[in-house]
């Protein structure tokens, strides 16, 4: 590792104390190329991110979000006390006011896909580039056991089957 990195995947997820980088990877170091920020976001890392995928070469690009996330519950109200660079930070949330947290989070997760998907769009064509969306639930708000990632998008599409099937898929070049 003293002579460089090479990580497969580049993860963006939120700064929350109870998101760890163990809980995705036993050793992660020289692995993940982590960047973190409240809501887990493109906008405001977009500078670390573009340093992963572009200039670190990783073929995997991971927007992590999670249960009783703050941000989100933040995002979904009135946040006008906080202070202007937090609000700055939740301005960039696009989700509905008043929904559920997990509900918003997912939708969060779905935008900042779509978000990486306009960035990187010949990437991921050529298949250079696999962009994941995905919730570490561990308060079991989806109600598919505590403690689980559960994928949501890949490169776009949402539709548990479809996702599913891309799963059990055999790993292509970029997934490597």
């Amino acid at each position: 590792m003293a002579k460089g990195q090479h990580p497969r995947a580049t993860v963006v997820t939120c700064s929350d104390s109870r998101v760890h980088t163990n809980m995705l990877d036993k050793t992660p170091e020289g692995d993940l190329f982590m960047v973190r920020n409240i809501g887990n976001q493109l906008s405001t890392a977009k500078g670390s991110v573009q340093y992963g995928v572009n200039h670190l070469a990783s073929s995997l690009l991971i927007f992590i979000g999670h249960s009783s996330c703050g941000a989100i519950k933040a995002a979904s109200g009135d946040y006008s006390t906080l202070e202007p660079e937090i609000k700055n930070e939740l301005d960039t949330i696009s989700i509905t006011k008043g929904g559920s947290n997990i509900d918003g989070v997912k939708t969060n997760v779905n935008n900042q896909v779509a978000a990486a998907l306009k960035e990187w769009a010949d990437k991921v064509k050529n298949g250079e580039l696999l962009i994941v969306g995905a919730v570490y639930d561990f308060a079991d708000d989806m109600k598919q056991g505590a403690g689980k990632l559960n994928i949501i998008n890949i490169n776009g599409n949402t539709e548990a089957s479809e996702i599913a099937k891309s799963l059990s898929a055999k790993p292509t070049a970029a997934q490597h």
